[in-house]
C-alpha cells in the first residue's frame, strides 16, 4: 500500500485508538505519504518480521516531485523543512 497525498495540512493526526494518537506537525513538506510494505516486502526486510506490515503504517511528510517541488537546487540555493511527531 502505497499512497501519495499533495497539498496536505501542516498538521496531521494518525490515531491509533481511542486514547490515543499522534500529531505529525510540518513545515516546507507540503505533502504526506502514507505507505506499508505489505508481505512480499516485510519478508525481504531484514529487521522487519514477515507479519509485523499487519500491524503497522507510516505516515511521513514529504516533498513530492511534480507537487510544486524543486527538480533540483541552484548552486549557493538553500531549502529547509522540519517536523514534529507527538504522542498525544
Amino acid at each position: 500500500m502505497d499512497r501519495i497525498y499533495v497539498n496536505t495540512p501542516d498538521t496531521l493526526r494518525l490515531v491509533v485508538s481511542p486514547t490515543r494518537a499522534f500529531r505529525i506537525t510540518k513545515s516546507g513538506l507540503p505533502d504526506a505519504v502514507v505507505w506499508n510494505p505489505w508481505a512480499a516486502k516485510a519478508q525481504s526486510m531484514s529487521d522487519f518480521g514477515d507479519d509485523e506490515y499487519k500491524c503497522m503504517v507510516c505516515v511521513e511528510p514529504a516533498l513530492v516531485k511534480g507537487s510544486g517541488a524543486p527538480a533540483m537546487l541552484e548552486a549557493g540555493a538553500e531549502w529547509s523543512c522540519t517536523q514534529e511527531l507527538v504522542l498525544e
